[in-house]
């Protein structure tokens, strides 16, 4: 147990202390505002206010956790211990280390920054963590050993039961089919542009799987949950459920095989909703979309979702999936940039600035994604597996929980992904002996 003396309550502190404590410290903790029940506590203490009482680690507050609303605010970053830090202060610890970790969770930046990429999602290049180059950090929670580590040399009968490092892959499925249920008129043009082209092995591959001889490649959902078996994960799969459009590759035409695979996949893993492009910003597709995944999966009651093309706008999205009563998130991080885009890698509920109230939400962080690595970073699939392994390792010093997405058309030896679904199966073997 640690006790907190602060000078005012409020949601805010209520929201980040027990984020901070409970989940990456895994203690427990209590707040007063009482002087004196502070002083007469046998617990580890920490003085969160402006003055120090003469107890406990002094962490002074730089006024953003009393406010409400939000305000323009340009941090200013420095270095401790070889993190780094913002909103400097001269306590024990030089920094306001729950305000930064509230302005990173809340996300709170997203909140002043009106201007949007082409795909309506907030730019990377506008926050802090990217501009200040701490991104592939999970920095807030880095802070938050290093204030256990202080609590345990002040206080050595200091407990605390951190959670254990987790990794959970997640699978896209956008596009079942590269081939078959995509109707006579998408096929004969990419069968005329391949002859035009003088692509005759690809016109005879296509015609082949059109006409069953041969499997369709990005079909192969059957062998990633075998593969995922046999290394003893248990991954999160999302489907798309939505209509074709131009950032929307499902097929034309209605598919018992897909529909009979979401079933069965449903039977032993988590599956969620991978809603559609113009579903992000639209309730009643999302609603819609929500229920033709619900008939496909034993009438189960979908409560996990990603954002296609992780568009998604914050509080806009996250109050529609908290409407729909939907409880889990997986779409907080980057499309182009790998890393912790709320700062921590350990899941957290979602708070909202414009009411300061926190929801039943519970946001999944993921750090990294095969699309950013091949295409946005440009590496081969044997440096993307060390890509993925420097981050495993610094997520697994703070015991956080490393979150990585994949798409069925990638894991594929067909096209351009060629040996990236033996470097996955690789790399799923080396986390199982991490574990």
């Amino acid at each position: 147990m640690v006790t907190i003396y602060l000078e005012k309550k409020s949601s805010r502190t209520e929201y980040i202390f027990n984020h901070l404590f409970k989940h990456i410290l895994g203690c427990q903790f209590t707040i007063t505002d009482n002087e004196e029940e502070y002083l007469g506590s046998s617990c580890p203490a920490i003085c969160y206010a402006r003055n120090y009482n003469g107890k406990g680690i002094h962490v002074v507050p730089c006024g953003l956790l009393s406010e409400e609303g939000i305000r323009p605010i340009e941090p200013d970053v420095s270095y401790w211990k070889d993190l780094p830090i913002f909103f400097q202060t001269k306590g024990e610890i030089p920094f306001d280390l729950f305000s930064a970790s509230f302005y990173l969770i809340s996300r709170y930046e997203e909140y002043q920054e009106k201007e949007q990429d082409k795909y309506g999602r907030y730019p990377v290049e506008k926050s802090l963590a990217f501009r200040y180059g701490f991104l592939t950090q999970p920095i807030v929670d880095q802070w938050t050993i290093q204030l256990g580590k202080m609590l345990k040399e002040k206080y050595p009968e200091f407990i605390s039961d951190s959670p254990h490092f987790q990794f959970i892959p997640t699978i896209d499925v956008d596009n079942v089919f590269a081939y078959r249920h995509k109707g006579i008129f998408i096929n004969g043009f990419h069968l005329l542009k391949d002859l035009f082209m003088g692509r005759i092995q690809r016109v005879k591959y296509r015609l082949s799987v059109i006409l069953r001889r041969e499997e369709d490649p990005f079909f192969n959902l059957n062998k990633i949950t075998s593969l995922h078996q046999h290394c003893g994960t248990l991954p999160v799969f999302f489907f798309h459920c939505g209509c074709y459009g131009r950032y929307d590759k499902k097929t034309f035409f209605p598919s018992y095989e897909y529909r009979n695979a979401r079933r069965n996949i449903s039977r032993d893993f988590i599956v969620g909703l991978h809603p559609s492009y113009r579903a992000a910003f639209s309730p009643f597709r999302f609603r819609l979309e929500r229920k033709v995944m619900e008939s496909c999966v034993m009438d189960k009651k979908i409560v996990h979702n990603r954002f296609h093309y992780l568009r998604f706008r914050i509080p806009e999205s996250y109050l529609m999936l908290s409407r729909e009563e939907m409880t889990h998130d997986w779409s907080m991080g980057y499309s182009t940039h790998p890393g912790f885009r709320a700062g921590t890698s350990i899941p957290f509920r979602f708070y909202n600035l414009n009411n300061e109230r926190t929801y039943k939400l519970m946001i999944h962080p993921f750090a990294v994604m095969d699309k950013t690595l091949k295409t946005d970073l440009k590496l081969d699939e044997v440096e993307s597996r060390e890509y993925i392994l420097n981050l495993l390792e610094r997520v697994k010093a703070v015991n956080g929980t490393l979150v990585t997405i994949f798409h069925n058309e990638n894991l594929t030896d067909a096209f351009l992904w060629r040996g990236w679904k033996k470097m996955y199966y690789s790399l799923l073997s080396e986390i199982r002996t991490m574990n």
